[in-house]
């Protein structure tokens, strides 16, 4: 998708995000770009969503942000995208030297729902992880499509193994 910018970051943290109306959920990678964490959901109601952005952009060093980009099961780009995109401005603006890449976020939600089930993980649980979870699976995504069809960082991978 649109992540090939963050191929300059090599070497920093991505940070991801799940964009929903009420909570954000969030990801952040190792800097050697194999491993997704989660981390916490944002409640963007009851605060400030991108000055909390900002201390985990600071807390892990983060070097770009990858957001979730919503498209339907056929590929076309309903409102949900829309909102992303309105979303990701505010994030330039808040983050203006930062590099902020779309990866495709269809099905990650429902992986990360399913999984939980398989886990065994109560329902009450799940609903407070899934949002975090699923930005996991969209960073995880984008680490993948980077080492694997960026260049110079699969070059980068192959020499550091």
């Amino acid at each position: 998708m649109q992540v090939d910018a963050l191929a300059a970051t090599r070497g920093q943290r991505l940070l991801a995000i799940d964009y929903g109306e009420r909570f954000l959920g969030v990801a952040v990678s190792d800097i050697m770009w194999h491993i997704s964490t989660p981390l916490f959901p944002i409640d963007s109601k009851s605060c400030n969503a991108f000055q909390a952005l900002g201390l985990l952009i600071d807390q892990h060093a983060c070097g770009g942000i990858v957001v979730g980009y919503p498209m339907n099961m056929n590929g076309s780009e309903g409102p949900a995208c829309e909102r992303v995109k309105e979303f990701c401005l505010k994030l330039k603006k808040f983050f203006p030297t930062l590099p902020i890449g779309l990866f495709d976020e269809r099905l990650s939600t429902v992986a990360a729902e399913r999984n939980m089930i398989e886990a065994d993980i109560s329902r009450k649980k799940r609903k407070q992880k899934v949002d975090s979870l699923a930005a996991s699976y969209i960073l995880q995504g984008t680490l993948d499509y980077l080492r694997n069809h960026v260049p110079e960082v699969a070059v980068a991978a192959a020499t550091s193994e």
